[in-house]
């Protein structure tokens, strides 16, 4: 499997720039208020690279849905709570994004 290393991606309404960091060891993180998202390539295979690009879509999907939450905690850990609808939602909307970074 080869990835597409796109530009943007569009998720619901709002384009997001995407930048593609050599210099971070995997992970990622996204910004709603400045509209990117970052993913981290150094030393990562590609299935690792499509893992955290799946981490961080589904994230954003999850805000839209108004499925995920803030714990509260000093720690900023986030609680996700959806039923098996928006369950079937989130797979097909993922699925879409995903198809757009496979070669």
């Amino acid at each position: 499997m080869k990835l597409r290393y796109i530009d943007k991606i569009r998720i619901g309404s709002t384009d997001f720039k995407i930048t593609w960091d050599s210099k971070r060891d995997g992970g990622g993180e996204f910004s709603y208020r400045q509209k990117k998202l970052i993913i981290g390539t150094n030393n990562r295979t590609t299935v690792e690279i499509l893992d955290t690009i799946i981490h961080e879509l589904k994230e954003m999907i999850h805000i839209e849905q108004w499925t995920r939450f803030d714990d509260g905690s000093a720690t900023g850990q986030y609680i996700f709570v959806y039923n098996h609808d928006r369950h079937d939602e989130l797979c097909s909307r993922l699925a879409g994004l995903l198809e757009q970074f496979i070669v």
